[in-house]
This record gives C-alpha cells, sequence and structure tokens, in this order.
C-alpha cells in the first residue's frame, strides 16, 4: 500500500520559492512537517507562516559549508528524526562557455552540485534515525538534449544525476531511498535570480528554438513537479523509484 504524508518531516531546500515552496506547501497539506530552508529568511519565514503550524523555517545558504552545518544543528535541537530530504535549490546562468564569470561558476557549481552534495552529508544522520527515508534531487533534462548556453549548468545537473546513481546504491543497503527528479521547462523562482541581461540574451535561443523540441513552450507549474517530486516518497516500502521525467504536454 502507498503511503501518505501524514507524520513524515520533509526538509526541503530552496523551499522560499517555486518548486521547493510548493513541496512544502503540499507536504503541509498532506499532514506532514515542513522544514524548510532557504537563505532568505524574511521571504522564508513569511511563506512558512503562511503555511501554518506544520511549517518552520530554517535559514540555510546551500552554498555556504557552515551554513549547512548550522542549520542541521539547529534542526536536530528541534526534530530527533526526518523522513525525507528534497533537494530543491538551484541556480543557472545562460551564458557561453567563456563569458563565465568566476563568480558565475562557483554559484552554478556550488548552488547545484556541492550545496546538494554537502546537504545530504548533513542530512544523513537525521535521515539514519527514520523508519525509511527518501532523498530526491531535481535534476535537469538540459543532460539529455542541448540547451543553448547551458554549459556549466547542464555539467552541474550531469553531476547530480551520477550522484544520485551512487548514492542511491550505496544507501540502500540501509534503506534509505534516492530518487531523481529530470524536470522539463517549468516556471520557477530561478528566473528571478537570472540577470536580466542573460534572460534577454537566451529568449530567442532558448525559449524559441531549443524548448519546443524536447520541452514544449508552455512552462510547467511548480506545484505539479513538486507533487512528482513527493511521489517517491509515498511510494511502499518494498519499492523504489530510481528516476522519474516530468515535462511539459505543449
Amino acid at each position: 500500500m502507498a503511503q501518505d504524508l501524514e507524520g513524515r518531516r520533509v526538509v526541503i531546500s530552496g523551499a522560499s520559492s517555486g518548486i521547493g515552496l510548493a513541496a512544502a506547501q503540499l507536504v503541509a497539506e498532506r499532514g506532514g512537517t515542513s522544514i524548510m530552508l532557504g537563505r532568505r529568511l524574511g521571504l522564508l519565514e513569511s511563506e512558512a507562516a503562511s503555511i501554518g503550524v506544520n511549517a518552520t523555517a530554517f535559514e540555510m545558504d546551500v552554498t555556504d559549508p557552515s551554513s549547512i552545518v548550522s542549520a542541521f544543528a539547529q534542526i536536530e535541537e528541534r526534530f530527533d528524526h526526518v523522513d525525507a530530504l528534497i533537494n530543491a535549490a538551484g541556480a543557472m546562468r545562460y551564458r557561453r562557455i567563456e563569458e563565465h564569470s568566476e563568480e558565475d561558476i562557483d554559484a552554478v557549481i556550488n548552488t547545484n552540485l556541492r550545496g546538494p552534495i554537502l546537504t545530504i552529508g548533513a542530512a544523513l544522520p537525521l535521515l539514519r534515525r527514520s523508519s525509511g527515508a527518501d532523498i530526491v534531487n531535481l535534476g535537469s533534462e538540459t543532460t539529455e538534449l542541448y540547451l543553448p548556453r547551458s554549459s556549466v549548468y547542464t555539467a552541474t545537473k550531469a553531476g547530480l544525476t551520477a550522484l544520485s546513481d551512487c548514492i542511491g546504491r550505496e544507501l540502500r543497503p540501509e534503506g534509505i531511498r534516492v530518487t531523481l527528479v529530470v524536470v522539463g521547462y517549468t516556471r520557477t523562482g530561478i528566473s528571478a535570480l537570472i540577470p536580466q541581461e542573460d534572460r534577454d540574451r537566451a529568449r530567442e535561443a532558448v525559449i524559441e528554438s531549443a524548448y519546443p523540441v524536447f520541452s514544449g513552450t508552455t512552462p510547467m507549474d511548480a506545484r505539479w513537479v513538486a507533487e512528482t517530486a513527493l511521489y517517491p516518497i509515498t511510494r511502499p516500502r518494498g519499492e523504489r523509484v530510481g528516476v522519474i521525467h516530468s515535462r511539459s504536454m505543449s
């Protein structure tokens, strides 16, 4: 029998907007506890308050190792265990490879790959105390089909794909399941964090030529993808869902 989220404690990075926020809302609606992580604490606390008593906010900058350690120390003070981790924080730059500054490269790599590695490591002690835990990583279909001006972003998502497979094998004997959700064109908060110049330069190359080929021109709602990210957490413990593809129909 499939499980519901009643009583489940779900840690969500990037929870102040986009897919992460939608996941936090859904967990709370379904009787679970949303443990929301994000670097914009004021916004995060406001969103948690709007969700209600089933949501709590902790400041965490996924690019800062000390911030990750501090956040999970605070979580451990409040909760004796957690049941799932969703890595939803993301960063993107639309640039040709030679146009990336060191700051661009650091921001994308540290958010999309290094951050999840460190977050998983920090979460594992609490996940291991669960009767059955899950890790869900949000990947990207750019790893499967060429998206102009996305080389560094795609490289980080390819790394996350490999990471998900490796730790899935590594943690399986402990009863911890790992799922990768390959996400297509979605309306999320990440676009607001992309410099306007990048968005303007990329519009024709990305929206008009690339997306129609493999993702469609109509973005999915973040809530749809959040529902997909929660799906593996609800499956019977005898089943593991390795990879899910979520793509627009049109």
